[in-house]
């Protein structure tokens, strides 16, 4: 996973709703995954469903929109570059190697992937 300069939406929190600059690094955490949503304008329609897909996991998963610090054309080319342009998930495990890789609908093979690898929490 490239370290670069980002905007970033904690998603798991509801009022975390102005993008924060950060560096891609800062935003990740050895002792859980995070999910990156890259691009895209908004999640806000998914973000229900996909909390709650994700909910037996919440415990070791983190939820982040990122998206390229700036609207330079190199900011921009370097995000798409690691990216994508389209809305794209990427889980990084806390090692920060991508352990799963998919578009805005592979949210149904990502929660397949976490069932088939970790048992989902107690509720």
């Amino acid at each position: 996973m490239p370290d670069m300069d980002i905007l970033t939406w904690n998603l798991d929190s509801l009022s975390d709703t102005q993008p924060r600059k950060m560096h891609l690094y800062e935003i990740l955490d050895p002792s859980c995954f995070t999910l990156l949503v890259a691009g895209g304008e908004s999640i806000t329609d998914l973000l229900a469903t996909w909390k709650e897909q994700l909910e037996p996991w919440h415990g070791f998963l983190k939820l982040q929109r990122i998206a390229p610090a700036s609207t330079q054309p190199e900011a921009k080319m370097q995000f798409d570059s690691a990216f994508g342009s389209s809305q794209s998930l990427f889980l990084v495990r806390p090692d920060s190697y991508l352990g799963f890789v998919g578009n805005q609908n592979a949210l149904p093979a990502l929660t397949e992937w976490l069932g088939r690898w970790f048992s989902p929490t107690a509720s």
